[in-house]
Protein backbone atom coordinates (compact mmCIF):
# COMPACT_ATOMS: atom_id res chain seq x y z
CA UNK A 1 0.00 0.00 0.00
CA UNK A 2 1.48 3.36 -1.01
CA UNK A 3 1.57 6.43 1.24
CA UNK A 4 -1.55 8.07 -0.22
CA UNK A 5 -3.62 4.91 0.17
CA UNK A 6 -2.36 4.51 3.74
CA UNK A 7 -3.37 8.10 4.58
CA UNK A 8 -6.82 7.56 3.03
CA UNK A 9 -7.25 4.33 4.98
CA UNK A 10 -6.44 6.07 8.27
CA UNK A 11 -8.75 8.96 7.37
CA UNK A 12 -11.64 6.57 6.68
CA UNK A 13 -11.24 5.03 10.12
CA UNK A 14 -11.26 8.47 11.81
CA UNK A 15 -14.40 9.44 9.88
CA UNK A 16 -16.13 6.14 10.73
CA UNK A 17 -15.33 6.49 14.45
CA UNK A 18 -16.37 10.16 14.56
CA UNK A 19 -19.74 9.78 12.84
CA UNK A 20 -20.50 6.47 14.58
CA UNK A 21 -19.95 8.09 17.97
CA UNK A 22 -21.96 11.15 16.94
CA UNK A 23 -24.84 8.88 15.89
CA UNK A 24 -24.59 6.87 19.13
CA UNK A 25 -24.79 10.06 21.20
CA UNK A 26 -27.66 11.51 19.15
CA UNK A 27 -29.70 8.30 19.37
CA UNK A 28 -28.87 7.84 23.03
CA UNK A 29 -30.84 10.94 24.00
CA UNK A 30 -33.25 10.56 21.04
CA UNK A 31 -32.06 13.85 19.49
CA UNK A 32 -33.65 15.78 22.36
CA UNK A 33 -30.37 17.51 23.18
CA UNK A 34 -30.53 19.28 19.81
CA UNK A 35 -34.26 19.70 19.18
CA UNK A 36 -35.36 20.24 22.80
CA UNK A 37 -32.30 21.90 24.41
CA UNK A 38 -32.75 22.12 28.17
CA UNK A 39 -30.13 24.73 29.29
CA UNK A 40 -29.54 22.69 32.43
CA UNK A 41 -27.29 23.74 35.29
CA UNK A 42 -24.46 26.14 34.42
CA UNK A 43 -25.40 26.28 30.73
CA UNK A 44 -28.34 28.45 31.72
CA UNK A 45 -27.15 30.26 34.83
CA UNK A 46 -23.43 30.83 34.18
CA UNK A 47 -23.14 30.87 30.38
CA UNK A 48 -26.31 31.90 28.55
CA UNK A 49 -27.70 34.16 31.29
CA UNK A 50 -24.46 35.99 32.06
CA UNK A 51 -23.49 36.75 28.46
CA UNK A 52 -27.03 37.67 27.43
CA UNK A 53 -27.21 40.05 30.40
CA UNK A 54 -24.22 41.97 29.09
CA UNK A 55 -21.09 40.31 30.46
CA UNK A 56 -18.12 41.09 28.21
CA UNK A 57 -15.06 39.12 27.19
CA UNK A 58 -13.51 39.72 30.61
CA UNK A 59 -16.00 37.29 32.16
CA UNK A 60 -14.17 34.45 30.37
CA UNK A 61 -11.23 34.98 32.74
CA UNK A 62 -13.26 35.14 35.95
CA UNK A 63 -13.19 32.19 38.33
CA UNK A 64 -16.15 29.88 38.37
CA UNK A 65 -16.52 27.36 41.20
CA UNK A 66 -12.90 28.01 42.10
CA UNK A 67 -11.17 27.64 38.74
CA UNK A 68 -10.88 29.04 35.22
CA UNK A 69 -13.42 27.75 32.77
CA UNK A 70 -11.97 29.21 29.60
CA UNK A 71 -13.08 27.09 26.62
CA UNK A 72 -16.81 26.73 27.50
CA UNK A 73 -17.00 30.44 28.33
CA UNK A 74 -15.22 31.37 25.08
CA UNK A 75 -17.64 29.25 23.04
CA UNK A 76 -20.61 30.75 24.91
CA UNK A 77 -19.28 34.28 24.33
CA UNK A 78 -18.94 33.71 20.58
CA UNK A 79 -22.37 32.09 20.28
CA UNK A 80 -23.90 35.03 22.16
CA UNK A 81 -23.70 37.07 18.93
CA UNK A 82 -26.31 34.74 17.36
CA UNK A 83 -30.09 34.93 17.96
CA UNK A 84 -30.95 33.63 21.43
CA UNK A 85 -33.34 30.93 20.16
CA UNK A 86 -30.46 29.09 18.43
CA UNK A 87 -27.96 29.22 21.30
CA UNK A 88 -29.13 26.20 23.41
CA UNK A 89 -29.15 23.90 20.37
CA UNK A 90 -25.67 25.09 19.42
CA UNK A 91 -24.45 24.48 22.99
CA UNK A 92 -25.67 20.89 22.70
CA UNK A 93 -24.29 20.44 19.18
CA UNK A 94 -20.83 21.70 20.20
CA UNK A 95 -20.86 19.34 23.20
CA UNK A 96 -21.83 16.32 21.08
CA UNK A 97 -19.15 17.09 18.48
CA UNK A 98 -16.53 17.49 21.23
CA UNK A 99 -17.62 14.17 22.79
CA UNK A 100 -17.26 12.46 19.39
CA UNK A 101 -13.81 14.05 18.93
CA UNK A 102 -12.86 12.73 22.38
CA UNK A 103 -13.49 9.18 21.20
CA UNK A 104 -11.59 9.82 17.96
CA UNK A 105 -8.61 10.77 20.13
CA UNK A 106 -9.19 7.58 22.16
CA UNK A 107 -9.14 5.61 18.90
CA UNK A 108 -5.89 7.31 17.88
CA UNK A 109 -4.33 6.43 21.23
CA UNK A 110 -5.44 2.79 21.12
CA UNK A 111 -4.51 2.15 17.49
CA UNK A 112 -0.99 3.41 18.16
CA UNK A 113 -0.62 0.82 20.95
CA UNK A 114 -2.82 -2.13 19.92
CA UNK A 115 -3.67 -1.71 16.24
CA UNK A 116 -6.59 -0.41 14.18
CA UNK A 117 -9.25 -3.11 14.49
CA UNK A 118 -8.96 -3.54 18.24
CA UNK A 119 -8.99 0.27 18.61
CA UNK A 120 -12.22 0.62 16.57
CA UNK A 121 -13.92 -2.20 18.47
CA UNK A 122 -12.91 -0.87 21.90
CA UNK A 123 -13.74 2.76 21.11
CA UNK A 124 -17.24 2.08 19.79
CA UNK A 125 -18.14 -0.25 22.67
CA UNK A 126 -16.97 2.28 25.29
CA UNK A 127 -18.87 5.04 23.48
CA UNK A 128 -22.04 2.93 23.60
CA UNK A 129 -21.77 2.09 27.31
CA UNK A 130 -23.78 4.28 29.74
CA UNK A 131 -20.83 5.51 31.78
CA UNK A 132 -22.38 8.93 32.34
CA UNK A 133 -25.65 10.77 31.85
CA UNK A 134 -26.78 12.87 28.88
CA UNK A 135 -25.31 16.11 30.27
CA UNK A 136 -21.81 14.84 29.47
CA UNK A 137 -22.66 14.84 25.78
CA UNK A 138 -25.23 17.69 25.54
CA UNK A 139 -24.15 20.23 28.15
CA UNK A 140 -21.52 22.87 27.24
CA UNK A 141 -20.39 23.45 30.82
CA UNK A 142 -19.97 19.70 31.43
CA UNK A 143 -17.87 19.34 28.27
CA UNK A 144 -14.80 20.06 30.41
CA UNK A 145 -14.85 16.38 31.39
CA UNK A 146 -14.36 15.38 27.77
CA UNK A 147 -11.55 17.94 27.55
CA UNK A 148 -9.87 16.22 30.50
CA UNK A 149 -10.15 12.89 28.67
CA UNK A 150 -8.62 14.42 25.52
CA UNK A 151 -5.70 15.65 27.64
CA UNK A 152 -5.18 12.17 29.13
CA UNK A 153 -5.44 10.36 25.79
CA UNK A 154 -3.01 12.77 24.13
CA UNK A 155 -0.41 11.93 26.79
CA UNK A 156 -0.21 8.44 25.26
CA UNK A 157 0.02 9.75 21.68
CA UNK A 158 3.66 10.43 20.70
CA UNK A 159 4.59 14.06 20.09
CA UNK A 160 4.69 14.61 16.29
CA UNK A 161 8.13 15.35 14.87
CA UNK A 162 6.83 17.70 12.17
CA UNK A 163 7.19 21.31 13.33
CA UNK A 164 3.64 22.35 12.44
CA UNK A 165 2.02 19.15 13.75
CA UNK A 166 4.01 19.51 16.98
CA UNK A 167 2.77 23.11 17.32
CA UNK A 168 -0.86 22.03 16.80
CA UNK A 169 -0.42 19.14 19.27
CA UNK A 170 1.03 21.54 21.87
CA UNK A 171 -1.74 24.12 21.43
CA UNK A 172 -4.42 21.46 21.94
CA UNK A 173 -2.71 20.07 25.05
CA UNK A 174 -2.23 23.55 26.56
CA UNK A 175 -5.89 24.43 25.89
CA UNK A 176 -6.98 21.22 27.63
CA UNK A 177 -4.65 21.87 30.60
CA UNK A 178 -6.34 25.25 31.15
CA UNK A 179 -9.81 23.73 30.94
CA UNK A 180 -10.01 21.45 33.99
CA UNK A 181 -8.54 21.61 37.52
CA UNK A 182 -7.74 17.88 37.48
CA UNK A 183 -5.15 18.60 34.78
CA UNK A 184 -2.81 19.17 37.73
CA UNK A 185 -2.62 15.37 38.05
CA UNK A 186 -0.72 15.31 34.74
CA UNK A 187 2.21 17.24 36.23
CA UNK A 188 4.19 14.19 37.52
CA UNK A 189 3.57 12.43 34.20
CA UNK A 190 5.03 15.34 32.23
CA UNK A 191 8.03 15.42 34.59
CA UNK A 192 8.55 11.70 33.92
CA UNK A 193 8.39 12.26 30.15
CA UNK A 194 10.75 15.20 30.52
CA UNK A 195 13.36 12.83 31.94
CA UNK A 196 12.91 9.85 29.60
CA UNK A 197 12.19 11.57 26.25
CA UNK A 198 15.16 13.80 25.57
CA UNK A 199 14.12 14.68 22.02
CA UNK A 200 10.81 16.11 23.30
CA UNK A 201 12.04 17.54 26.59
CA UNK A 202 11.14 21.13 25.67
CA UNK A 203 7.58 20.15 24.80
CA UNK A 204 7.03 18.30 28.08
CA UNK A 205 8.85 21.04 29.94
CA UNK A 206 6.36 23.60 28.62
CA UNK A 207 3.45 21.31 29.56
CA UNK A 208 4.86 20.94 33.10
CA UNK A 209 5.28 24.70 33.57
CA UNK A 210 1.80 25.45 32.20
CA UNK A 211 0.25 22.86 34.52
CA UNK A 212 1.88 24.58 37.51
CA UNK A 213 0.82 28.02 36.22
CA UNK A 214 -2.77 26.82 36.03
CA UNK A 215 -2.50 25.54 39.60
CA UNK A 216 -1.10 28.88 40.82
CA UNK A 217 -3.25 31.29 38.81
CA UNK A 218 -6.14 29.31 37.37
CA UNK A 219 -7.48 27.83 40.61
CA UNK A 220 -8.51 29.17 44.02
CA UNK A 221 -7.00 27.09 46.80
CA UNK A 222 -9.33 25.59 49.38
CA UNK A 223 -8.98 23.68 52.61
CA UNK A 224 -9.27 19.93 52.19
CA UNK A 225 -10.04 17.27 54.79
CA UNK A 226 -8.02 14.14 54.05
CA UNK A 227 -10.20 12.14 56.42
CA UNK A 228 -12.78 12.07 53.61
CA UNK A 229 -10.59 9.60 51.72
CA UNK A 230 -11.59 6.70 53.94
CA UNK A 231 -14.40 5.97 51.45
CA UNK A 232 -11.97 5.84 48.49
CA UNK A 233 -11.60 2.01 48.32
CA UNK A 234 -15.37 1.59 48.51
CA UNK A 235 -15.92 4.13 45.74
CA UNK A 236 -13.33 2.46 43.52
CA UNK A 237 -14.76 -1.04 43.95
CA UNK A 238 -18.44 -0.16 44.07
CA UNK A 239 -19.03 2.86 41.87
CA UNK A 240 -16.17 2.46 39.37
CA UNK A 241 -15.60 -1.29 38.93
CA UNK A 242 -19.06 -2.73 39.63
CA UNK A 243 -20.92 0.36 38.41
CA UNK A 244 -19.06 0.30 35.09
CA UNK A 245 -19.63 -3.39 34.37
CA UNK A 246 -23.10 -4.04 35.77
CA UNK A 247 -24.60 -0.60 35.16
CA UNK A 248 -26.48 1.66 37.58
CA UNK A 249 -29.65 -0.43 37.86
CA UNK A 250 -27.99 -3.74 38.74
CA UNK A 251 -25.45 -1.96 40.95
CA UNK A 252 -28.24 -0.31 42.94
CA UNK A 253 -29.92 -3.72 43.35
CA UNK A 254 -26.71 -5.34 44.60
CA UNK A 255 -26.20 -2.48 47.09
CA UNK A 256 -29.33 -3.70 48.88
CA UNK A 257 -27.50 -6.89 49.80
CA UNK A 258 -24.21 -5.22 50.69
CA UNK A 259 -22.06 -7.42 48.45
CA UNK A 260 -20.64 -4.73 46.20
CA UNK A 261 -17.01 -4.96 47.31
CA UNK A 262 -16.96 -8.71 46.70
CA UNK A 263 -18.05 -8.26 43.08
CA UNK A 264 -15.56 -5.43 42.66
CA UNK A 265 -12.72 -7.51 44.11
CA UNK A 266 -13.53 -10.46 41.80
CA UNK A 267 -13.55 -8.25 38.68
CA UNK A 268 -10.29 -6.53 39.66
CA UNK A 269 -8.67 -9.89 40.39
CA UNK A 270 -9.25 -11.01 36.81
CA UNK A 271 -8.08 -7.66 35.38
CA UNK A 272 -4.80 -7.87 37.31
CA UNK A 273 -4.46 -11.60 36.57
CA UNK A 274 -4.78 -11.13 32.81
CA UNK A 275 -2.37 -8.19 32.82
CA UNK A 276 0.10 -10.08 35.02
CA UNK A 277 -0.15 -13.32 33.04
CA UNK A 278 1.14 -11.66 29.84
CA UNK A 279 3.20 -8.88 31.43
CA UNK A 280 6.49 -10.01 29.91
CA UNK A 281 4.93 -9.95 26.42
CA UNK A 282 3.64 -6.41 26.81
CA UNK A 283 5.37 -3.50 25.08
CA UNK A 284 6.72 -0.51 27.03
CA UNK A 285 3.74 1.59 25.90
CA UNK A 286 1.25 -1.04 27.08
CA UNK A 287 2.91 -1.22 30.50
CA UNK A 288 2.89 2.55 30.71
CA UNK A 289 -0.82 2.59 29.80
CA UNK A 290 -1.56 0.16 32.64
CA UNK A 291 0.42 2.04 35.32
CA UNK A 292 -0.68 5.55 34.30
CA UNK A 293 -4.34 4.53 33.96
CA UNK A 294 -4.34 3.04 37.47
CA UNK A 295 -2.74 6.21 38.81
CA UNK A 296 -5.32 8.44 37.11
CA UNK A 297 -8.30 6.26 38.12
CA UNK A 298 -7.31 6.49 41.80
CA UNK A 299 -6.14 10.12 41.77
CA UNK A 300 -9.11 11.61 39.85
CA UNK A 301 -11.54 10.02 42.29
CA UNK A 302 -9.44 10.94 45.35
CA UNK A 303 -9.16 14.61 44.35
CA UNK A 304 -12.86 14.75 43.42
CA UNK A 305 -13.77 13.39 46.88
CA UNK A 306 -11.51 15.95 48.57
CA UNK A 307 -12.97 18.79 46.51
CA UNK A 308 -16.63 17.76 46.85
CA UNK A 309 -19.16 18.91 49.40
CA UNK A 310 -20.76 15.54 50.07
CA UNK A 311 -18.41 12.60 49.66
CA UNK A 312 -21.19 10.06 50.36
CA UNK A 313 -22.74 10.85 46.98
CA UNK A 314 -19.81 8.97 45.43
CA UNK A 315 -21.18 5.74 46.88
CA UNK A 316 -24.43 6.07 44.92
CA UNK A 317 -23.88 4.67 41.37
CA UNK A 318 -25.99 7.28 39.56
CA UNK A 319 -25.16 10.40 41.59
CA UNK A 320 -21.76 12.04 40.81
CA UNK A 321 -21.51 10.57 37.33
CA UNK A 322 -19.41 13.41 35.92
CA UNK A 323 -16.79 12.91 38.65
CA UNK A 324 -16.63 9.18 37.93
CA UNK A 325 -16.72 9.49 34.14
CA UNK A 326 -12.95 9.70 33.52
CA UNK A 327 -12.17 6.82 35.87
CA UNK A 328 -14.87 4.61 34.33
CA UNK A 329 -13.58 5.09 30.79
CA UNK A 330 -9.98 4.41 31.84
CA UNK A 331 -11.14 1.29 33.70
CA UNK A 332 -12.79 -0.02 30.52
CA UNK A 333 -9.62 0.69 28.56
CA UNK A 334 -7.73 -1.47 31.09
CA UNK A 335 -10.41 -4.16 30.96
CA UNK A 336 -10.30 -4.42 27.15
CA UNK A 337 -6.52 -4.33 26.90
CA UNK A 338 -6.21 -6.98 29.64
CA UNK A 339 -8.13 -9.42 27.42
CA UNK A 340 -6.30 -8.65 24.16
CA UNK A 341 -3.58 -11.35 24.36
CA UNK A 342 -6.22 -14.04 24.94
CA UNK A 343 -8.38 -12.70 22.08
CA UNK A 344 -5.41 -12.79 19.71
CA UNK A 345 -4.51 -16.35 20.65
CA UNK A 346 -7.84 -18.10 20.16
CA UNK A 347 -10.82 -17.36 17.94
CA UNK A 348 -13.23 -19.09 20.33
CA UNK A 349 -12.08 -16.84 23.17
CA UNK A 350 -12.58 -13.82 20.89
CA UNK A 351 -16.18 -14.95 20.23
CA UNK A 352 -16.84 -15.50 23.95
CA UNK A 353 -15.42 -12.04 24.67
CA UNK A 354 -17.67 -10.45 22.02
CA UNK A 355 -20.69 -12.31 23.46
CA UNK A 356 -19.94 -11.11 27.00
CA UNK A 357 -19.56 -7.53 25.76
CA UNK A 358 -22.89 -7.85 23.95
CA UNK A 359 -24.59 -9.04 27.16
CA UNK A 360 -23.06 -6.14 29.12
CA UNK A 361 -24.19 -3.64 26.48
CA UNK A 362 -27.76 -4.97 26.54
CA UNK A 363 -27.79 -5.05 30.34
CA UNK A 364 -26.52 -1.47 30.57
CA UNK A 365 -28.42 0.21 27.76
CA UNK A 366 -31.89 -1.41 27.72
CA UNK A 367 -34.62 -0.61 30.22
CA UNK A 368 -36.44 2.54 31.37
CA UNK A 369 -33.79 3.72 33.84
CA UNK A 370 -30.75 3.54 31.58
CA UNK A 371 -32.44 4.80 28.43
CA UNK A 372 -34.55 7.56 29.96
CA UNK A 373 -33.02 8.87 33.18
CA UNK A 374 -29.39 8.53 32.20
CA UNK A 375 -29.59 9.78 28.60
CA UNK A 376 -32.96 11.35 27.98
CA UNK A 377 -33.48 15.07 28.77
CA UNK A 378 -37.13 15.95 29.29
CA UNK A 379 -39.08 17.11 26.22
CA UNK A 380 -41.28 19.20 28.53
CA UNK A 381 -38.22 20.99 29.91
CA UNK A 382 -36.91 21.56 26.39
CA UNK A 383 -40.24 22.98 25.25
CA UNK A 384 -40.26 25.31 28.27
CA UNK A 385 -36.79 26.55 27.28
CA UNK A 386 -37.89 27.17 23.68
CA UNK A 387 -40.99 29.04 24.86
CA UNK A 388 -38.81 31.14 27.18
CA UNK A 389 -36.40 31.99 24.36
CA UNK A 390 -39.26 32.99 22.07
CA UNK A 391 -40.44 35.51 24.68
CA UNK A 392 -37.16 37.43 24.78
CA UNK A 393 -35.60 39.49 21.95
CA UNK A 394 -33.01 37.76 19.77
CA UNK A 395 -30.27 40.03 21.17
CA UNK A 396 -30.30 42.23 24.21
CA UNK A 397 -28.61 45.13 22.40
CA UNK A 398 -27.68 48.18 24.46
CA UNK A 399 -30.68 48.66 26.70
CA UNK A 400 -29.22 48.51 30.22
CA UNK A 401 -30.25 52.15 30.77
CA UNK A 402 -33.64 51.75 29.13
CA UNK A 403 -36.49 52.56 31.51
CA UNK A 404 -38.64 49.93 29.81
CA UNK A 405 -36.22 47.13 30.66
CA UNK A 406 -37.98 43.85 31.42
CA UNK A 407 -36.85 40.71 33.23
CA UNK A 408 -37.64 37.29 31.78
CA UNK A 409 -37.44 34.25 34.06
CA UNK A 410 -37.20 30.52 33.31
CA UNK A 411 -38.05 28.83 36.59
CA UNK A 412 -36.12 25.86 37.88
CA UNK A 413 -38.35 23.01 38.98
CA UNK A 414 -36.36 22.61 42.19
CA UNK A 415 -35.00 25.10 44.72
CA UNK A 416 -34.73 28.02 42.32
CA UNK A 417 -30.94 27.90 42.49
CA UNK A 418 -30.83 27.33 38.73
CA UNK A 419 -33.49 29.87 37.68
CA UNK A 420 -32.45 31.64 34.48
CA UNK A 421 -33.08 35.40 34.67
CA UNK A 422 -32.29 37.63 31.71
CA UNK A 423 -32.94 41.36 31.36
CA UNK A 424 -33.91 42.88 28.05
CA UNK A 425 -35.99 45.63 26.46
CA UNK A 426 -39.00 43.47 25.87
CA UNK A 427 -40.53 42.68 22.50
CA UNK A 428 -40.05 45.20 19.72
Amino acid sequence: MDTNQNIKSHLYFYIIVFFSCLLIFALRDKFNGIFYPALLYEDGTELFQRFYNGEGIGYIFEYWNGYFYIIPKTVAYLLNFLPAKHIPSLYAFFSMVLAAITFVVLYEMLQGIFGKWFAVYTTLVIAALPLGYHLLITNLSFSVWNMLLILIFMYFIPVPQSKYKCLLYSIIVLAMIWSHPLSLLMFPLYIYRLRVEQKNKWVHGVFSVCTLLYFWFGMISKTVVFAKLYILPEVLFNSIVVGSVLGPVKTAYIMTYDRMSIYGAIIMFFVFAFWGLFWTERSRREKELFIVSLYLIVSTIAVSILGGNNQYDFLVPWEPVRYLYTAKILFWVLLFSACLPLIQRNFKIACIHALLIGVILMNNTLGPYNSVYMYFPSIERGEAVLEFLNRIPAQKKNCLENAAEEEFVLKDSGTGMFDIRVKSCGKY
